[in-house]
């Protein structure tokens, strides 16, 4: 059989820079394919969504931001309704979509809040007809 679990964490104390170099080496090797296996996992342990509906709202909304209708920099962000679940996680049910980096905290910051948003955009509007 193995090594006991004492014994074992004895050996990894003992060679713990050994294990660690091998573990960056592995992950140099393998970034891509360790990375999109996470994103997946991630998607389906935070938000309740599976590969297959990502895809649907990906090619639902051409592969770009629901709000501005550009590509993301990096990843999609998940918008979903915060008030639906209790603590950090999603039941899926309340996914609205798919932002970019800069649109997901701009609706954070107005705490999902409509009105907040006309009063910023009507704000916005009053100073651009003033130029």
């Amino acid at each position: 059989m193995g090594l006991e679990p004492i014994a074992r964490h004895r050996e990894y104390v003992q060679h713990k820079a050994a294990y660690a170099a091998q573990a960056k080496a592995y992950y140099a090797g393998h970034r891509v394919k360790i990375d999109v296996w996470y994103r997946k996992y991630h998607r389906l342990r935070t938000y309740n969504l599976s590969e297959e509906r990502f895809t649907e709202m990906f090619v639902s909304q051409r592969g770009v931001c629901a709000i501005c209708e550009k590509p993301p920099k990096r990843n999609f962000h998940i918008d979903h309704d915060h008030e639906c679940c209790e603590g950090t996680k999603s039941c899926g049910q309340c996914i609205r979509g798919l932002l970019c980096e800069r649109c997901n905290p701009g609706l954070g910051n107005f705490k999902d809040n409509p009105d907040l948003l006309d009063k910023a955009a009507a704000y916005l509007r009053k100073w651009r007809e003033r130029q």
